[in-house]
């Protein structure tokens, strides 16, 4: 238990995490954690980037889940852009974007 929290401060530390939010080490590859991550945090209402195909996949497993809004899309030049200027709605239950896009060679 130790090291889980020691890792879970340095991230906190790293990436300067604030208050209120938590660092998660979770099993399974992406596609397993799409759903998982639905499964867990979807209550009502969730905000998916769609930045290519794993966020296709990830905004799929959210649907069963509950309600899924797509705040912005790269589809229209088939996903060789992260989409700017997309905001994210107060009442979601989390905010969902893939930021290395492997497939489509786009990353943050």
């Amino acid at each position: 238990i130790a090291v889980v929290e020691e890792a879970q401060n340095l991230f906190k530390e790293l990436l300067k995490i604030p208050e209120g939010y938590s660092v998660l080490f979770v099993g399974g590859g992406a596609s397993t954690q799409f759903l998982m991550l639905a499964y867990n945090l979807l209550n009502k209402k969730a905000a998916y980037l769609n930045t290519g195909a794993w966020a296709k996949k990830a905004i799929k497993e959210a649907k069963l889940f509950g309600e899924v809004v797509e705040v912005g899309s790269s589809a229209d030049k088939n996903y060789n852009y992260i989409p700017k200027g997309y905001e994210i709605p107060e009442d979601v239950d989390y905010f969902h974007i893939t930021t290395n896009n492997t497939i489509y060679g786009t990353e943050i």
